[in-house]
């Protein structure tokens, strides 16, 4: 009985547990060793499993209760999101008891009820469901809207004709805003999601693409707020996306600042995944990419790409006058026309110069007196206020917005004569650069001679490499524009001795594009090479104060004889035949090569020269226009 006492203390756990062993014997029942058991021992469990029976039915109907409670509950949400949560419990019968007989007494017979819905079945149900169908989420992530912001209409509406707004139908739609830097891409995005806000009810939600560490810090903080966070950076992007591609509302993905030759594989997840297939939102990109590559890299259409530029002269006057407040713009109208002039109208050098202004508490007479003296000094130090916190200060100030771009430009397969080009282009006029002026054996005298297409293909490459990031943008073809905000952070990275050699390769490249003019002016226009170098003599007599004391003799000489012989040499470059045209056309060429750049420079064509005789249609000079008789 020893071990009968030991059992006693709990002995329905005893009962319970060996109730499928027990056997009837004739002599009694026997546990499985084969000891046969006293009529006492027997009656002890025959009392608990009495005991044990009576307290079932409470405990069956409190349980059921709870089940009751939570199956309300799971319906109430079923009801208000219908389909979304297939739960389905199959009746199952638990048998917790069993027969009970002992010869000719009476036997206990404890059967288990029927639990259709048990606790076990709730626990270890998987809900596959995402939390946008049990839990309501309010997303809103755009950054602050630029309270100055001005102008943009036909961009605003381009980009709500691309997404089809009116149209009730929520099937997925992308587009992207490409541009150069600095020149308002993000401020349009943010602008069109405050703007729309109340149309995507299924949320608006940003992620930088600047780089990955970005990237990472943008998907784990909203993982965060919606409590998605998982054991790796993957599981938690993924489970992101389709909480996403799930919602049944319409909502917004930015993807800011895509700009990186090459994107990580969690960043192609985001931008070419399959997870958005059947989803119901829009995506918007914003990149510096220009419009032909971005449209191949993620298949869009071009009229779903919008390219932005800087402001137009009213409009920009328009964001200063905003920007400063109307009382310290009023009665300076020719000055701020002035200062935006000398801005190139881009929005993020507009924003420092009025950031500054209003720090200085200056007028804009004195800014621009300064700006003229100093350039880059005043914009380097103020630096346009960040949107958000995800913003990288180096993209706040045009002095380092480019360097990334200008790094890419560097690394590039043809580094060297690309970054060579752009080096002199900061002395061109920057509204017509042909590609045509491009030379690698000029512009690398280490470059191998080869045959003409060959040279051919690497001045596509290199033309490729400078518009990749809108650096250059593309104005028409074989011709492209550089910003001259841009020209002067390019001059303004170049060390004395690079300016000097610079513009001499300027020069050379000049005269060569002349020799190689032809009366149909099928290649390089003489009125643009007039222009050019009209702009390069103006920078070389600025830097001849500095080329005195700090280049040695030759390299001073050679650049003066630039400054008196450069005209010359080049309208004798093989632009006009010897013999061929009068002396006296040459003098007029050589007159408009040695003009007023101040005056000429960016006036039309047709009005060239103000007060010179333009040759008339009888005249054979090669920069005759046929259409308008020039």
């Amino acid at each position: 009985m020893g071990a009968g006492k030991a059992l006693s203390s709990k002995p329905w756990v005893y009962a319970v547990n060996t109730m499928p062993s027990l056997v009837p014997f004739t002599d009694g029942l026997e546990f499985c060793v084969g000891n046969p058991l006293d009529d006492t021992f027997l009656n002890v469990i025959r009392d608990e499993v009495q005991v044990l029976s009576g307290l079932l039915p409470d405990w069956l109907e409190k349980t059921n209760d709870s089940i009751n409670q939570v199956r309300d509950m799971l319906k109430s949400v079923l009801d208000k999101n219908p389909a979304s949560i297939d739960f389905k419990v199959k009746d199952e019968e638990q048998p917790i008891g069993q027969e009970l007989k002992e010869g000719s007494r009476n036997s206990l017979q404890v059967m288990s009820p029927m639990i259709p819905n048990s606790w076990d079945a709730l626990l270890s149900r998987d809900f596959s469901a995402s939390p946008a169908h049990y839990r309501s989420v309010l997303i809103f992530d755009a950054p602050d809207r630029n309270k100055w912001f001005t102008g943009r209409q036909k961009e605003l509406e381009s980009l709500e004709r691309c997404f089809a707004l009116h149209n009730s139908c929520h099937n997925f739609r992308m587009a992207a805003i490409c541009g150069l830097g600095g020149c308002g891409k993000t401020t349009l995005a943010v602008q069109f999601a405050w703007k729309h806000r109340a149309e995507y009810e299924g949320g608006v939600l940003w992620f930088s693409f600047e780089d990955e560490e970005k990237f990472k810090s943008c998907v784990n903080g909203l993982a965060l707020r919606l409590r998605m966070m998982r054991n790796s950076f993957d599981l938690t992007l993924t489970q992101i996306l389709t909480f996403i591609s799930e919602r049944k509302k319409r909502w917004l993905m930015v993807l800011d600042n895509v700009d990186q030759p090459l994107l990580s594989k969690k960043m192609r997840k985001v931008l070419i995944g399959i997870w958005k297939r059947q989803s119901n939102g829009h995506m918007l990109i914003t990149t510096r990419h220009e419009r032909k590559e971005i449209c191949e890299c993620v298949d869009l259409e071009p009229h779903g790409c919008i390219e932005v530029f800087s402001f137009a002269i009213g409009e920009a006057k328009e964001f200063l006058r905003s920007r400063l407040g109307s009382e310290r713009a009023a009665g300076q109208e020719d000055t701020l026309n002035e200062l935006v002039v000398e801005l190139g109208c881009l929005p993020l050098a507009l924003e420092q110069a009025g950031a500054h202004i209003k720090s200085l508490e200056c007028t804009i007479n004195e800014y621009l007196e300064d700006y003229k003296r100093e350039r880059l000094r005043l914009l380097s130090e103020h630096q346009a206020n960040p949107s958000w916190e995800y913003e990288s200060r180096s993209r706040l100030s045009v002095h380092t917005t480019w360097l990334l771009n200008f790094d890419y430009v560097r690394k590039s397969r043809f580094g060297e004569v690309a970054t060579r080009f752009v080096h002199t282009t900061a002395f061109l006029d920057p509204d017509e650069i042909h590609e045509g002026l491009i030379s690698a054996e000029l512009l690398s005298p280490e470059f191998p001679t080869g045959k003409k297409g060959e040279h051919l293909l690497i001045n596509k490459q290199v033309v490729k490499v400078l518009t990749k990031y809108s650096l250059f943008q593309r104005k028409s073809v074989g011709c492209m524009r550089l910003h001259r905000v841009v020209q002067q952070v390019i001059r303004g990275m170049m060390t004395i001795q690079e300016i000097a050699k610079a513009m001499c390769t300027t020069f050379q490249l000049l005269k060569n594009a002349a020799s190689s003019c032809s009366e149909s002016t099928t290649d390089i226009p003489i009125f643009s090479i007039i222009r050019h170098w009209l702009s390069l003599k103006r920078h070389v007599l600025q830097q001849m104060p500095n080329f005195k004391d700090a280049l040695d003799i030759s390299r001073v000489e050679e650049l003066e004889e630039l400054i008196t012989k450069g005209a010359e040499k080049i309208v004798f470059a093989g632009t006009l035949t010897p013999g061929k045209h009068s002396l006296e056309n040459y003098r007029r060429l050589s007159a408009l090569l040695d003009g007023d750049f101040d005056k000429w420079l960016g006036v039309p064509e047709k009005d060239y020269p103000p007060k010179k005789k333009i040759p008339t249609s009888s005249d054979p000079l090669i920069f005759r226009k046929k259409e308008d008789g020039v």
